[in-house]
C-alpha cells in the first residue's frame, strides 16, 4: 500500500491559500494520481488532491481536486460533512 501523504503540489496549493501543509496533513488530506485501472490512487508526487470525509474513524467518502479546478468525488460515498468526528 502506497503511504498517503501530502505531496508538493498539495503544499503549494495550501501554503498559497495561508493553510500550513502540517495542518492540512493532520486532516488526512494527500496528494494521488490518476490510474486506469485503479482509479485514484495516493502518489505523494501526484496532481491531485484527496480530501477524505472521516466518520467514526473510518473514510466514507473522499472528494477530489485535480489540474484545471477539476472536482469529482468517490462513488457510492455516505453524505456527511467533512470533518464530521470534530
Amino acid at each position: 500500500m502506497t503511504a498517503k501523504i501530502l505531496g508538493p503540489i498539495g503544499v503549494e496549493a495550501f501554503e498559497r491559500r495561508g493553510i500550513q501543509a502540517e495542518t492540512a496533513a493532520r486532516f488526512g488530506i494527500y496528494t494521488a494520481r490518476r490510474s486506469k485501472s485503479s482509479g485514484v490512487i495516493p502518489d505523494g508526487a501526484g496532481n491531485i488532491v484527496v480530501f477524505p470525509f472521516i466518520e467514526r474513524g473510518a473514510v466514507v467518502k473522499e472528494k477530489y481536486r485535480g489540474p484545471g479546478k477539476q472536482f469529482w468525488q468517490s462513488t457510492g460515498g455516505r453524505r456527511t460533512f467533512w470533518n464530521a468526528d470534530a
